[in-house]
């Protein structure tokens, strides 16, 4: 099982469904976020448990999916995430979603609530080996050269900005990492 978490301002429909075509409808979990960082990790972190599942985020999903590994010491597919996301999101005030109609409230509490997060597992990483980074070299909005001094399972990719355009380029090797979260836990 997949869980995947979408970034800011999306409601993760499109690459929801490239990844429900690829593992099938009842392998993976997009779940609609409110765009409330104490409500989502709470949210998240209860269907990763449920569900034994791999978390994988991309952005401000990526954040979340780091998190959520980290406090569970559960396996993540980190697509271009941000590590500083109350860093970005300065901006306040009623949002409207980019792939559907819905809106939502972003709030300074909100991007405190962010930095909190960031804060509480600032070095708690449990192994370096569960963290899987899929990162666009020309990625426009966050820059992740750093990453790969730190981490070892790191695949860049050129040509896919932040959206990461090139996801089904991707889906054999989230498979591999999938089989082998799985295979690890019936041992």
């Amino acid at each position: 099982m997949i869980v995947y978490i979408h970034g800011w301002r999306t409601a993760g429909i499109e690459t929801g469904k490239i990844l429900r075509d690829y593992f099938g409808d009842d392998q993976v979990i997009v779940p609609m976020l409110d765009h409330d960082p104490i409500n989502d990790i709470r949210i998240i972190c209860d269907l990763v448990r449920k569900h034994n599942a791999v978390i994988a985020g991309s952005s401000l999903g990526g954040f979340y999916a780091y998190y959520a590994a980290t406090t569970l010491n559960r396996t993540a597919i980190l697509i271009n995430p941000s590590f500083d996301p109350y860093n970005r999101l300065i901006e306040h005030g009623e949002f409207k979603k980019y792939d559907c109609d819905e809106t939502f409230i972003w709030t300074p509490e909100k991007n405190n609530a962010l930095a909190a997060m960031a804060r509480y597992v600032k070095g708690y990483e449990i192994d370096p080996c569960k963290y899987h980074f899929f990162i666009a070299k020309d990625d426009e909005l966050i820059d992740h050269s750093w990453i790969k001094n730190i981490f070892p399972y790191v695949n860049e990719y050129d040509n896919c900005g932040h959206r990461f355009t090139r996801i089904e380029e991707i889906l054999p090797k989230i498979k591999d990492i999938h089989d082998l979260h799985v295979d690890n836990l019936i041992r």
